[in-house]
């Protein structure tokens, strides 16, 4: 063969050979890339976020009703017309403060009488003692001529008789005007003093039925409006029901802020202060009370009052946000993730409040757990992170 065409020959074969070799590179480079964005798409996109140490403040939300420390509806004692009222709505009035009269004329009469027929009784006792008196004078004179002979026994028994009726007409006359003091005097004057009708507590008066010159009558009346209502609301009470769940994280004590919608932005504090000791069987709930001072009177009876009681506080617990953590076959999980892998954590939880849960168990600070996608994650699971 001649030394030009083995020339042209082997020119021929190393470019084949390059070919094929930047062949098998290019080929190589695709399928790499093909291997590459088929893991890509194996892979799951996750946000995550750190175990971190804080504070948790576990709170229960509620909802209840103001009442006030004390209620009480006032009536008249009896029937009549009212003379005067002294007080009105809104007016603070103090226990046994006159707030209305009822008109009266007939029972001053009535007082008046009694006295004067307790006048002449007592005036009847006393002529009585001293009759008495004189008749054991003579009783002891007669004795004294009986026992010397000078006068007769009939004489003496005559003495001694007397004596007897005047102490008998004496223990008559004290009793009679025992009674008209004690009783017909003492029930004229009752009946006058409750024609001025008193407040039964101190508070504010939140209700008026009535004017001057109006008929009222008792509370046992078939026409029984109250002629006032009184209310304490110095200290009031928000009431609650609490479900079985919660009842017991609740303790007496337990630091509470109310929220009422009249007040927006305003939070009042108060504590709990009674827990119902039993259920009620048809909400499966137990009353609870919480005080609240008011002296500025701001919360009024029947207000509608949100509620968060402070069950428990830590300042320094491991936490993690409450999206991390799932609740699996009765387990509380989480997922780590290490390496582009999702581990599944079992774990133990403490508290909880509105955006993180305590780790009791399970995790330590700086673990990276899932807060996304976790209820379509399995153990060992290909993820990518994203940034929250």
């Amino acid at each position: 063969m001649p030394e030009k065409s083995k020339f042209k020959t082997a020119i021929i074969l190393i470019s084949v050979f390059l070919c094929l070799i930047i062949f098998y590179r290019i080929f190589s480079n695709v399928r790499a890339k093909k291997a590459l964005e088929v893991n890509s798409i194996n892979e799951m996109p996750v946000e995550v976020s750190k175990v971190f140490n804080g504070k948790i403040d576990e709170r229960i939300l509620l909802t209840g009703t103001i009442h006030p420390t004390a209620e009480v509806a006032v009536y008249s004692k009896f029937s009549g017309k009212l003379e005067k009222i002294n007080k009105d709505v809104g007016d603070r009035v103090n226990r046994g403060e006159i707030i209305a009269i009822v008109e009266h004329k007939d029972l001053l009469l009535q007082v008046e009488q009694a006295e004067a027929s307790l006048s002449v009784a007592k005036a009847s006792c006393e002529q009585a003692r001293v009759n008495y008196e004189n008749a054991g004078e003579d009783l002891e004179r007669m004795k004294n001529l009986f026992k010397d002979g000078t006068i007769s026994k009939q004489q003496f028994d005559t003495a001694k008789n007397k004596f007897e009726n005047t102490q008998a007409q004496l223990k008559l006359a004290e009793a009679q005007a025992n009674n008209l003091q004690t009783a017909t005097l003492k029930l004229a004057k009752e009946k006058l003093s409750d024609s001025y009708i008193t407040a039964p507590i101190s508070g504010i008066i939140t209700l008026r039925n009535y004017d001057a010159g109006a008929m009222v009558s008792t509370s046992t009346s078939s026409n029984n409006n109250a002629i006032f209502k009184i209310e304490d609301i110095d200290v009031v009470h928000a009431l609650t029901n609490v479900a079985e769940v919660d009842l017991q994280k609740i303790k007496e004590g337990l630091e509470s802020q109310i929220i009422v919608a009249a007040f927006p932005g305003q939070i009042f504090q108060g504590k709990v202060t009674k827990i119902t000791p039993s259920l009620d069987i048809v909400t499966r709930t137990s009353a609870v009370e919480i005080e609240i001072s008011n002296k500025d009177h701001k919360l009024k009876s029947g207000f509608f009052a949100n509620i968060i009681i402070s069950a428990n506080k830590i300042s320094d617990a491991l936490l993690v946000p409450k999206n991390a953590v799932l609740l699996k076959e009765g387990k509380n999980i989480a997922f780590v993730v290490n390496g582009g892998t999702a581990h599944l954590r079992r774990i133990e939880t403490g508290l909880r409040d509105d955006k993180n849960i305590q780790v009791l168990k399970g995790l330590k600070e700086g673990d990276e757990v899932v807060i996304s996608g976790i209820n379509e994650l399995e153990d060992g699971a290909k993820v990518t992170k994203e940034k929250i």
